[in-house]
């Protein structure tokens, strides 16, 4: 307790016999304790830090026990009134709602606190809302994201890669490549996987040569033909010669940076599909995973966030194509009516991106 100072804690414990869950230990506002039995889920651990974070509004099952098992609500809860076809929400997911709730402004409208102060009065019928707009498509990577992009960023039509990549693109769902006579790599790209016997390094070596991209031919394949080739090449081996798609093409794009310069002759509006795989990627640094998260709920324009980062435009034009290039972005187009970029997630937004994370891992 000298340790904590007051602060907030979540205890875990490791010996169910250590008595921690006996001890009186404090629950004001300014202190709230949990104790957490190992091993824990996500859920229990979420469930603790929405009791932390918010005590007053935590219902009677998170309040009281942040471990997964539901306990009987307060008869004036809404799960109370649970009919008995439908079973009641577990704790893990009504503090998921919770957080859900803590992270938008709690803003009631003059109308309905009216209503809710009448005499039971019926309240006049709301006039009708228009029709809400449909959401504009996006253009991903094999839809047409690729002429938007040279349009925007023309440095990279005289990248060898780039032209490569528009090959493998127009050779359809699959495609194997020749280097001379002997076969580089199976791709995939209906899939996103490719299949090669050598390692990302060699082949990051030999795709950034000129001479060696010259002497390249394609052969279009289905999916079903590529599957097959793989098989026959590697055998019992096949699942280990697979790489992702994706992340051999940021990799390999990333490789144009130290010394390209970009210059956009228009805007982007991006949108992430998926988040990239960080824990797979090398190029990676602590702006782009910003940048994801800004780009993961509603699309962002690419110069609203170079204007976020002033000095540091070329790190997110890069971000831009490498998100493009990899298929995990989409650009929105351009007639469509968008917000601009909203600012990255600050201390008291983070709860939304963890919520976002969360959605993913449920």
């Amino acid at each position: 307790m000298q340790f904590l100072a007051a602060r907030p804690a979540i205890l875990l414990s490791r010996d169910p016999d250590s008595g921690w869950t006996g001890q009186p230990l404090p629950s004001g506002p300014a202190q709230q304790i949990v104790v957490v039995k190992t091993p824990y889920s996500s859920a229990q651990l979420l469930a603790g830090l929405v009791q932390i974070l918010d005590p007053e509004h935590l219902s009677a099952a998170v309040k009281h026990d942040a471990s997964p098992r539901v306990s009987t609500p307060p008869p004036h809860s809404a799960a109370a009134q649970t009919t008995p076809e439908t079973p009641p929400l577990p704790a893990w997911r009504r503090a998921l709602e919770l957080a859900e709730r803590l992270s938008q402004p709690a803003a009631v409208p003059a109308e309905s606190a009216a209503t809710a102060r009448s005499n039971g009065a019926a309240a006049p019928a709301p006039a009708a809302r228009p029709a809400a707009k449909p959401a504009p498509r996006g253009i991903g990577l094999r839809t047409g994201a690729v002429p938007v992009l040279l349009r925007v960023f023309p440095e990279l039509r005289t990248q060898p890669l780039m032209i490569l990549g528009e090959r493998l693109l127009a050779a359809g769902d699959a495609v194997m490549l020749h280097f001379n006579t002997s076969v580089a790599f199976v791709a995939c790209v209906q899939q996103g996987w490719v299949a090669t016997g050598l390692r990302l390094p060699m082949l990051q070596k030999m795709l950034s040569t000129p001479t060696v991209l010259d002497q390249i031919t394609l052969q279009s394949l289905s999916s079903t033909e590529a599957e097959k080739a793989v098989h026959e090449r590697f055998g019992v081996l096949e699942h280990r010669m697979r790489l992702p798609l994706d992340t051999l093409t940021w990799e390999l794009a990333a490789t144009w940076f130290p010394a390209l310069k970009l210059h956009p002759h228009g805007d982007l509006q991006l949108r992430l599909k998926r988040l990239p795989n960080f824990t797979r990627l090398g190029a990676v640094g602590p702006l782009d995973v910003q940048l994801a998260a800004a780009c993961a709920r509603t699309p962002q324009s690419m110069i609203a966030l170079a204007r976020l980062f002033p000095g540091r435009e070329q790190e997110v034009y890069r971000f831009a194509v490498l998100t493009l290039l990899s298929g995990a972005a989409q650009v929105t187009p351009e007639d469509s009516a968008l917000p601009a970029a909203a600012p990255l997630p600050s201390d008291a937004q983070r709860r939304g991106f963890f919520k976002f994370l969360l959605d993913r891992l449920f």
